[in-house]
């Protein structure tokens, strides 16, 4: 198996969503510690079904804000005069 050079390491995270929140977006755990953020069941459904425009009827708690944000953070910095 051939080992994967920096850039194409760092590409590979920067291409998929998932990676990207593991490795760069860090959030505040209900113990207060710094934890990287994983996507919960219910996150990763939601941006594997989303389109072009979305609408969430949610309860409070399940994380749908944070997911969106880093949605948004992650579009924002892979795609130029995205808004």
């Amino acid at each position: 198996m051939v080992a994967l050079t920096k850039s194409q390491k760092i590409n590979k995270v920067m291409n998929s969503f998932d990676l990207f929140c593991k490795n760069f977006i860090k959030i505040v755990n209900n113990d207060g510690e710094l934890v990287p953020f994983l996507l919960n069941d219910q996150q990763q459904c939601f941006i594997d079904k989303s389109g072009k425009y979305n609408l969430i009827l949610k309860p409070r708690q399940l994380g749908f804000t944070t997911a969106s944000l880093a949605y948004c953070l992650w579009m924002a910095v892979n795609n130029p005069n995205t808004n």
